[in-house]
């Protein structure tokens, strides 16, 4: 009983550290990019989550011209 609970522990990393550092590995090129550029995807998202939202706003409708006066006034005033 003394000898089971004096074990040393195991020197392997805990699983989520390993998949960290294979994600860090994986992903290298594409982090430094960022640091360098300062850029990332938000427009592209943002722009996305707009289409989604009106994609589920227009739900139903059956008469076309409805449904784009409908994203036209969700989406803002058109240039």
């Amino acid at each position: 009983m003394i000898n089971s609970s004096t074990t040393p522990a195991k020197t392997s990393y805990p699983k989520k550290s390993n998949n960290l550092a294979e994600h860090s590995k994986n992903w290298y090129h594409q982090i430094l990019a960022y640091h360098h550029a300062r850029l990332s995807n938000s427009i592209t998202e943002a722009m996305n989550n707009l289409i989604k939202r009106i994609k589920r706003t227009g739900y139903r409708f059956t008469n076309f011209t409805n449904y784009h006066t409908r994203c036209l006034r969700y989406a803002g005033k058109p240039n």
